[in-house]
């Protein structure tokens, strides 16, 4: 009997001396929803700041929570304070560190850099610069180290450049090389890189360029991303608004002292399973900005910002703003870039706080002339990896669409086909028109081309509901794949 007491106790023994783990908890893209909301799916409430609270808090093993940046603009919590309550709210959170996403620059940069002066942890961003001083952030920092259990973590930020003038960014790669250099000097046992960015995006070509990087936390994408491995280096995303939140779980070679392994998980924030922290709940309630909760109007049935029929690119909800956008402008088309539908709309009463969350930013209407070679161009590279870019108003397609290429392209603006050389008056918004992210095309668009209008577009969905209450646009097929 001693003898197999003694061969099992050998047996365990490794485990027990040569390896330890530490937990890292992760979040991105919450865009300031810090309350639970019904998800649709399975009938449960989930999602908020509490709930995340009290899953890091339940966690018994030495933990640190980052984010990978987007908390400042998409609710009328963090809109009303211009960033300020999120931030408010991670203090108390207690996170150790963030990364800089696009959004953050939502309302200018003279106000992103005075928030950067409310944050109790430090905000990293080794590609961000002051481009009228040509030095780095003040109030933010390139990488910076953590210790979690004894065990060191160095941990490099990466922003993502928002609308930006004298903000500037460089290639993420030109200056993570460096960072790691000095990093190495400080030996720590786990490296991780902070970024928004995506594993759609660059992520993936990092992980290949620096296997020394063992942790990727990723974002921008909204994606829910777990146990992807490049060579040994693991890229986690964490979904957005805060639905989820992910936990990736370190083992620590006890005898080196260094990274031997990591896996990850993605945690749904059920309310009924996570339960809410109650000093955080607390503070949430007291953000709320009130009336947001009048009802403007209602919802016939559920409204997708995504699509609902087969061989179909384009949905109810995006085709609805497009629709309303061209109603108020004289245009012979419109263009709704798909991205910036935040949520769906559920059947029932739809508030000011829904429409806000729906369509967050407070773009005002462009009227741009463009010709038939455009619009066409245009169109085809909108859609890509079976999606598209774009809704239309008062513009159909069909096409092909065989291993991601667009073959036999037919388009027609008001049931006629468009002619490479015609003139044609779209109506879009200004971020779309003044060539940011998915409106690089407009880049090329002449300023002279491009009228700025009064009307914000978020008070034309408004009034549009409350004169077409109960909601039900037609579900019409607008881009069509034939088979």
């Amino acid at each position: 009997m001693k003898r197999l007491y003694f061969a099992l106790l050998l047996f365990f023994i490794p485990f027990c001396l040569f390896s330890k783990q530490i937990v890292i908890y992760h979040t991105s893209d919450t865009h300031g929803f810090f309350y639970p909301e019904l998800d649709r799916a399975s009938g449960r409430m989930q999602g908020g700041f509490a709930a995340a609270q009290n899953i890091v808090k339940a966690e018994p093993l030495p933990h640190i929570l980052f984010d990978s940046g987007d908390y400042s603009n998409g609710t009328a919590e963090v809109k009303d304070t211009k960033g300020a309550a999120a931030i408010k709210i991670m203090n108390a959170m207690g996170y150790a560190a963030a990364t800089i996403g696009n959004h953050e620059f939502d309302f200018g940069e003279e106000q992103f850099l005075q928030n950067l002066k409310l944050f109790n942890f430090p905000v990293l961003s080794a590609n961000t610069f002051d481009s009228r001083a040509d030095a780095l952030l003040p109030n933010a920092k390139p990488y910076d180290f953590f210790e979690v259990n004894g065990v060191k973590i160095a941990v490099i930020g990466i922003g993502k450049e928002g609308d930006n003038k004298f903000i500037k960014f460089k290639k993420p790669q030109t200056v993570i090389k460096p960072a790691l250099e000095e990093i190495k000097k400080q030996n720590p046992a786990v490296t991780v890189l902070l970024i928004h960015d995506s594993y759609d995006g660059e992520n993936a070509d990092i992980a290949k360029k620096f296997p020394e990087i063992n942790i990727i936390l990723g974002g921008h994408a909204h994606k829910e991303y777990q146990n992807i491995f490049i060579g040994k280096t693991l890229l986690v995303e964490s979904g957005a608004y805060l639905k989820t939140m992910s936990k990736i779980t370190v083992d620590i070679d006890d005898k080196t002292g260094k990274f031997k392994s990591a896996g990850s998980q993605l945690i749904p924030l059920y309310i009924d399973a996570a339960g809410e922290d109650t000093d955080i709940k607390r503070l949430a309630g007291s953000l709320r900005v009130p009336g947001m909760d009048e009802t403007l109007g209602r919802a016939a049935e559920y409204i997708s910002k995504n699509p609902v029929k087969d061989n179909c690119f384009d949905s109810p909800l995006n085709n609805w703003i497009a629709d309303v956008m061209l109603a108020n402008v004289k245009a012979d088309f419109s263009v709704q870039n798909t991205g910036s539908a935040r949520i769906s709309l559920e059947q029932g009463p739809v508030t000011l706080r829904d429409m806000i969350s729906l369509f967050p930013f407070d773009n005002r209407a462009v009227a741009v002339t463009v010709d038939g070679i455009f619009v066409k161009r245009l169109v085809r590279d909108g859609i890509k990896n079976n999606k598209t870019l774009y809704a239309y108003g008062n513009l159909t397609a069909k096409f092909k669409n065989k291993n991601n290429k667009i073959k036999n392209l037919q388009i027609f603006i008001n049931g006629k086909p468009v002619e490479n050389h015609k003139t044609y008056t779209l109506v879009t918004n200004e971020y779309i028109a003044g060539g940011n992210t998915e409106g690089w095309m407009f880049k090329r668009v002449p300023q002279e081309n491009k009228k700025i209008l009064d009307a914000g577009i978020r008070a034309m969905l408004v009034k549009n509901l409350k004169q077409n209450s109960p909601l039900k646009p037609a579900n019409v097929c607008r881009l069509q794949e034939i088979k």
